[in-house]
């Protein structure tokens, strides 16, 4: 399985590491996405289904309304983290960054994710200094 190239710059010493479709939950809210774990950074990519542009508008003002829900976090600003449920579905990952903002995703396929960002060296040696 090939994983799509990242819909962002990579920097010259970043590596992409691992995508997994998933869900942004904000209040009450969901949106559906891309994350993106790279060597340096935890990126949230907002996606419409192709469904919805099949009415140009629907689609275009989904895409409108999805856009702002894009989020970029350094694996450096990351504090904690924890597997937590919604619902019935146990792929919740529960993130919690130096300004004690929380981020919660529901990701497709946890495992592996959450084993590939417990490894990266940047996340690691925040999570000792902490």
């Amino acid at each position: 399985m090939s994983t799509p190239k990242a819909p962002f710059a990579l920097a010259p010493s970043e590596q992409h590491v691992i995508m997994r479709p998933s869900g942004s939950l904000r209040g009450i809210s969901i949106t559906s996405g891309r994350l993106w774990l790279t060597s340096e950074r935890l990126v949230f990519q907002p996606v419409v289904f192709w469904v919805f542009w099949l009415a140009p508008l629907v689609g275009l003002l989904l895409w409108l309304l999805a856009r702002p829900h894009r989020l970029e976090l350094p694996l450096r600003a990351i504090t904690s983290h924890n597997r937590d449920t919604f619902g019935r579905n146990p792929n919740l990952l529960r993130l919690r960054t130096d300004g004690g903002v929380e981020h919660k995703f529901v990701i497709d396929d946890f495992t592996p994710f959450a084993t590939a960002l417990a490894t990266q060296p940047a996340f690691v040696s925040q999570a000792r200094a902490s």
